[in-house]
């Protein structure tokens, strides 16, 4: 007898206002009524979400250009004759122009290509972004071996740039065995803003 009559007098004990579970045996409150929370407009956070970040995208893709190698470990413009291989789907502060991109903001950027390319068997080839406004490379070059004429090989290039307003890059490529030309069939990139 004297349990039970414990137990009713311990369930029966109010829990305060605002703490879980008030008056919602549940805990299934509405924390704005129970708590007395102010809310604030809902266009709050949409003035709140950034707009915008300065980026490209764009590539090419099902072609057959070939980049003549004329001199062994030289690199050469990723680009065709007319300096349209590459096509920007999308664009905001930055301007694809001529096979190259012309950084309208000066920031730190961070971006991925993926490319795709045909040569003759075992020979070794590496591709780079160049800056050509201070003649420096950004981040690392990355290298792959071709499979044979028409085998498709896939290299993919991370990279950093720190870029000042009006900075122009550009892909490059090169052959460190031999002067063996090389056929670039596919390629995607992103670029991104990351920070000033």
């Amino acid at each position: 007898m004297k349990i039970s009559n414990a137990f009713k007098s311990v369930s029966r004990r109010s829990t305060p206002k605002g703490a879980a579970g008030y008056d919602n045996p549940r805990e299934n409150i509405d924390p704005h009524i129970r708590t007395k929370v102010v809310n604030t407009k809902e266009s709050y956070c949409d003035m709140m979400r950034q707009r915008a970040t300065w980026h490209a995208y764009g590539g090419f893709q099902d072609v057959a250009e070939v980049i003549a190698i004329g001199v062994q470990n030289t690199w050469y413009h990723i680009t065709n004759a007319t300096n349209d291989l590459w096509t920007g789907l999308h664009a905001n502060g930055l301007t694809l122009i001529n096979d190259t991109m012309i950084i309208a903001n000066t920031g730190n950027y961070y971006g991925n290509l993926s490319i795709s390319m045909s040569g003759l068997a075992g020979k070794d080839f590496q591709i780079r972004l160049y800056n050509t406004t201070t003649g420096v490379m950004s981040s690392y070059h990355i290298g792959a071996s071709t499979k044979g004429l028409g085998n498709f090989t896939c290299v993919s290039l991370s990279f950093f740039m720190e870029a000042i307003a009006g900075d122009v890059y550009r892909m490059e490529i090169r052959n460190i065995t031999d002067l063996a030309n090389v056929t670039l069939k596919n390629a995607t990139f992103f670029l991104n803003y990351l920070h000033d």
